[in-house]
């Protein structure tokens, strides 16, 4: 299994437990007293809106909106993995989503996610099991997308950075020269270059806590875990058998909870 998508479900044990999946969410200025209403008002204003603009079709099948309207006819049992793929495309750095209407829905639906009841942590190992038969194909559509979501993350970084030898000295540091090359048309992705790459950006230094460069390392992170996902036959079998032992992990922590068994 590839470290990326590896590293990933070794610590989603540990984020089910210590997150609000299990415990719930603390509070922020952006919580509302009903926020499944707020979600629905605001979705309908941006898609009557979107209905008489060129590119309404193309937003609504970027931001997935129709998955978004299927969730809200759930309610309290809205699948909250769909509302974080869908809050995933909202917060993503693509122009034009700083718009208000695009901003009113996207605070409400991270409200309407934070007020989901949690989920009982006996319930966790059973999820986990029923998720290995959700693996996904990772397919060139996806895979190009992500490309496509990673170059612009690097030509944002660059935009930041500016030609300064301060920018000059990030673009060496991080060596953005060799990620662009990983991203020509016929080049096939070098993982272990673009993890070097990646460990670069997760290192402890200071100013890589910023949007420019946390952007670019969530895009490089994923961009990874796919193009491996996608020309690995071992993933498959590799990735139930990382939930299986994520499922384990969660048995035993009811029957001696201990942070240990979930690092």
């Amino acid at each position: 299994m590839n470290r990326a998508l590896g590293s990933s479900l070794v610590s989603m044990g540990a984020w089910l437990v210590i997150s609000g999946t299990v415990f719930g969410e603390s509070k922020t200025d952006f919580d509302l007293p009903n926020p499944v209403t707020e979600v629905t008002e605001s979705l309908d204003d941006l898609e009557t809106w979107l209905a008489g603009a060129k590119s309404g079709a193309g937003w609504k099948k970027f931001l997935r909106l129709d998955r978004l309207r299927a969730q809200l006819a759930l309610g309290e049992g809205a699948d909250r993995a769909a509302l974080v793929e869908v809050l995933d495309q909202f917060e993503s750095k693509t122009p034009g989503l700083e718009g208000p209407r695009f901003l009113r829905v996207r605070r409400a639906l991270a409200a309407w996610r934070r007020s989901l009841p949690p989920l009982k942590l006996e319930s966790l190992p059973a999820l986990a099991r029923e998720e290995k038969t959700s693996y996904q194909v990772i397919d060139a559509t996806r895979l190009a997308r992500d490309r496509e979501r990673l170059a612009s993350a690097i030509v944002e970084l660059k935009r930041y950075l500016g030609s300064g030898p301060a920018g000059l000295g990030w673009g060496k540091y991080l060596d953005l020269d060799a990620l662009d090359k990983q991203l020509l048309p016929n080049a096939t992705p070098d993982e272990k270059a673009l993890e070097g790459i990646l460990d670069r950006l997760q290192a402890d230094e200071v100013g890589l806590e910023l949007p420019p460069f946390t952007n670019l390392r969530l895009r490089l992170r994923k961009y990874i875990a796919d193009s491996v996902q996608a020309t690995d036959p071992k993933e498959p079998a590799e990735y139930a058998a990382r939930l299986e032992q994520l499922a384990a992990q969660l048995d035993a922590y009811q029957k001696a909870p201990s942070p240990k068994l979930l690092q």
